[in-house]
């Protein structure tokens, strides 16, 4: 059995959620109102599930809202990597920014780390993880953190002045440099209005 610690964050702990496959944290998953969202490329493979109220919901790609990929033919300018799934009862207060971040912004990250403890055995702790933004590329942005995130922490959301301004996808190219590679936020709405018309 897993368990789930939350460190240093009180007031979100409940909407960000680690997103497991086959007994193993695969992403991280957060809700904004009614919505879940995390990287596409976390659902993609095998049988993704969330825990709620002690029972397994099941990510299903075709009961996805919206799943953009990012592909081969994907660039940073017209890419994406995005989930999302509606759920009823749900309503977080968690917001996505309405702008884009800018070069040299200061935010923070909240991703989900396994490790082993003598108190909890094998368990998930969320952790913050600040950085700087460094470059700013279409629909995606750059950032050097703090630490290095791990597999399993894609999907997990970035945060300014409380607003989510980007969701973590990783690195689709090498970088020297290994900086971490997000979603910008302001896709999501963007996203959003298009399939309301």
């Amino acid at each position: 059995m897993i368990t789930v610690i939350f460190a240093m964050m009180t007031d979100y702990k409940q909407y960000i959620v680690p997103i497991f496959n086959t007994d193993y944290s695969e992403g991280v998953g957060f809700f904004v109102g009614d919505h879940l969202i995390t990287a596409a490329h976390v659902i993609c493979k095998g049988q993704p599930f969330i825990v709620m109220n002690d029972k397994k919901c099941y990510l299903a790609k075709e009961d996805a809202r919206l799943l953009e990929l990012y592909n081969e033919n994907s660039t940073y300018d017209n890419g994406l990597d995005i989930a999302v799934f509606s759920f009823n009862g749900i309503n977080s207060p968690l917001k996505f920014s309405h702008t884009s971040v800018d070069v040299g912004a200061q935010l923070v990250s909240r991703a989900f780390f396994r490790h082993y403890s003598e108190e909890f055995g094998d368990a998930l702790s969320v952790e913050e993880t600040s950085g700087i933004v460094t470059e700013v590329m279409g629909n995606f942005f750059k950032c050097d953190l703090n630490r290095i995130l791990r597999s399993g922490s894609s999907g997990s959301p970035v945060f300014s002045n409380d607003e989510v301004v980007g969701i973590l996808c990783g690195n689709y190219e090498t970088d020297p440099e290994n900086r971490i590679l997000f979603l910008s936020g302001h896709v999501y709405y963007e996203l959003m209005n298009k399939l309301r018309k």
